[in-house]
C-alpha cells in the first residue's frame, strides 16, 4: 500500500456524481415493478427496450470506476487507483477518463514525469 499523499484536495479530482445515473434506475426499477406486479408485460418489455435504446453503459461502466479509483487514491491506495484507471483506458471506447485519471493520481503522488 502507498502512503497517503500529503495536502490533497479532494475537490481536485472528484468524479461525475453518480445521483443522476441512480435516480433514473430508480425509477425504471419502480416502473418494472408496478407493470410486473400488474402482469403488463407489454409495458415491461416498452420500459427495458427504452433504458437499453437510452442508456449509455459506458458511460455509468466509467462513472463507476472512476469514483472508486478517487475513493482509492483518497485513502492511500494508489495501485488499486491505478488499476482502475488501466481497466478504464482499456474499455473499447476514444473516451479520455482513464488517462485523465492515472495522470491525476500519478500528479497526487508527485511523479509527474510518469503522468505525462
Amino acid at each position: 500500500m502507498n502512503k497517503k499523499p500529503t495536502g490533497i484536495d479532494p475537490s481536485v479530482l472528484p468524479p461525475m456524481r453518480l445521483t443522476p445515473l441512480a435516480a433514473s434506475f430508480l425509477k425504471l426499477a419502480e416502473s418494472l415493478d408496478s407493470a410486473i406486479s400488474n402482469h403488463n408485460y407489454d409495458s415491461t418489455i416498452n420500459y427495458i427496450t427504452c433504458t437499453i435504446d437510452q442508456l449509455d453503459i459506458q458511460e455509468l461502466l466509467m462513472v463507476l470506476l472512476d469514483t472508486r479509483a478517487y475513493s482509492y487514491v483518497v485513502q492511500g491506495q494508489m495501485d488499486l487507483a491505478i488499476a482502475d484507471a488501466h481497466i478504464m483506458m482499456n474499455y473499447p471506447s476514444m473516451l479520455p477518463n482513464g488517462y485523465l485519471r492515472k495522470a491525476n493520481i500519478l500528479k497526487l503522488y508527485g511523479k509527474l514525469q510518469e503522468a505525462i
